[in-house]
């Protein structure tokens, strides 16, 4: 018998873009359960396939609720990735479904959008494969995406997404400069710039404290997701870092406010 849990999630962009039409599947390796991701417009589906998981005990939901979270962070990561722009997710609802028969063959229509401009590309899918198979990736993605939805706290989230491609992978700093293009120096600078008498990532005696800008957290940004590509490259054979312009591209794309006004 299998059973499949559904979770559905309201999306939203702060320059009032519709999300593309995503339709992902991916496999638990460890698990053998199956999800089958669909989402668009203003609404996201999470189906996840297995044996025993639509349990109802508190322990069982709250696990449910945790990895459709999971997973719908990896979604809004890969739109930003992708270019595709920076959404936000609120749950609103969830259901169960236990004991059901062979496998079910769910659709969704509502609002989704229909025009082949507004359809997820490789690119997306891309990222979405990405972070199912590298925590490491999803953990960076989504403090890129947490940088970008709060301005005035770029830099900690920025420094935290280094952080997740250092550790995880075992590199030092100065091989992440070389993966952004910087030299080693302006690395330690922008280190000293949240860590020392800036009030980014540690109380400062003056009590002051930088406030990113647009100047300044979109650069950040477009950094962090340099350094990501640049892993992603050494983790899987075949992808090649994306170019500097695509990647301001998806920045732009994503930020609260026009850039270009």
């Amino acid at each position: 018998m299998i059973d499949v849990v559904a979770s559905v999630f309201q999306l939203s962009n702060a320059r009032f873009r519709m999300a593309p039409k995503v339709d992902f599947r991916y496999l638990e390796q460890e698990t053998g359960v199956r999800w089958h991701i669909t989402a668009g417009g203003s609404r996201a589906y999470l189906l996840r396939f297995g044996a025993g998981i639509a349990q109802t005990d508190s322990d069982s939901i709250d696990k449910q609720n945790a990895d459709s979270h999971f997973m719908m962070s990896g979604v809004r990561s890969a739109l930003l990735l992708g270019g595709k722009g920076l959404f936000q997710t609120t749950a609103v609802g969830r259901l169960f479904l236990r004991s059901v028969q062979d496998d079910p063959d769910w659709s969704t229509q509502l609002d989704f959008l229909t025009t082949q401009h507004d359809v997820a590309d490789d690119r997306t899918y891309g990222w979405m494969g990405a972070f199912s198979n590298h925590v490491m990736l999803r953990r960076a993605a989504a403090d890129a995406h947490s940088a970008l939805s709060h301005p005035h706290e770029a830099g900690t989230f920025v420094y935290r997404g280094f952080e997740w491609l250092v550790v995880g992978e075992g590199r030092s700093w100065d091989g992440l400069a070389a993966d952004i293009g910087v030299s080693t120096a302006d690395v330690r600078e922008f280190k000293k710039l949240v860590n020392v008498d800036y009030g980014v990532r540690h109380a400062s005696k003056s009590g002051l404290k930088l406030r990113a800008d647009l100047h300044n957290y979109g650069t950040w940004v477009a950094s962090l997701i340099d350094a990501i590509s640049a892993t992603r490259s050494r983790l899987q054979p075949g992808y090649k870092p994306e170019p500097p312009e695509m990647i301001a591209q998806a920045v732009a794309a994503a930020v609260p406010v026009d850039p270009y006004p």
